[in-house]
């Protein structure tokens, strides 16, 4: 039996291999068809890629370009968003998304306080795996700092261990916020870009309701809840509204 089950996980590990090849072939190939300008083609596969399990952020960055340069500006963003999750700090991506957030037809204010939108750029500037890992360095440091403090009678150590136990407790603290925050945001937040060209916003899940606003691709909203064919939106500044489910994607 255990003969079988060595055999079948070797065999198991060959054809994901296998078809990591594949799919890194298909990539390399989506690739060429869009540096040949042929966006369409190139969209379609890396789309089939995507499907077949294989996610990443260059995946998404490159797919977000082709919809770019195919002039598909609400499904550009939606896949940078996605490579942001991947990429938080690539420079390349930040730029991209930026200059097509410009495009967007709709502007929506969102005054925030200068101490919350320090507090965004710290939690976005990382991954959660990375926020993850940090965190529980810092936890470890600090337990290793307080038991240096407390089983050294006295010298360099003992004195090194009282200096640094303070600020590094409060870099562990504030890493712990922050992930704390961004696991309750990737659990409890569902956020989407419009992808339709325009869509009117109304004010109950039913055809005959009273229109509020209109929004235009590219746009994110934050998903509250959904009632199939409608779901009820907020944007950043307050306003809510519905929309069918068939408007918007997923970040």
């Amino acid at each position: 039996m255990a003969r079988i089950a060595v055999i079948l996980l070797l065999l198991i590990s060959a054809l994901d291999a296998m078809a990591e090849d594949v799919l890194e072939k298909e990539f390399i190939r989506a690739n060429n068809l869009y540096r040949d300008g042929n966006f369409p083609e190139a969209i379609t596969l890396y789309s089939e890629i995507i499907q077949a399990g294989y996610d990443s952020g260059k995946l998404h960055y490159n797919l977000g370009n082709a919809y770019y340069k195919n002039g598909e500006l609400g499904s550009a963003i939606l896949h940078f968003e996605k490579a942001k999750k991947f990429l938080p700090r690539d420079d390349d991506l930040a730029d991209n998304l930026k200059m097509a957030q410009m495009r967007v037809a709709d502007r929506i204010d969102t005054p925030r306080l200068a101490v919350w939108k320090f507090f965004e750029g710290v939690r976005d500037y990382f991954t959660l795996r990375s926020l993850a890992i940090i965190t529980l360095i810092l936890y470890l440091i600090t337990l290793g700092l307080a038991a240096g403090y407390y089983f050294q009678s006295k010298g360099v150590l003992k004195r090194s261990a009282f200096y640094l136990i303070v600020p590094v407790l409060i870099c562990f603290l504030l890493f712990a916020v922050v992930f704390g925050v961004r696991l309750w945001r990737e659990a409890n937040v569902r956020e989407a870009i419009i992808v339709a060209d325009k869509v009117e916003i109304v004010s109950a899940p039913d055809q005959g309701a009273q229109g509020l606003f209109s929004l235009h691709e590219g746009v994110k909203v934050r998903i509250l809840q959904e009632l199939p064919p409608w779901a009820e939106i907020a944007l950043p500044d307050g306003k809510r509204g519905w929309v069918k489910i068939e408007t918007f994607a997923d970040i």
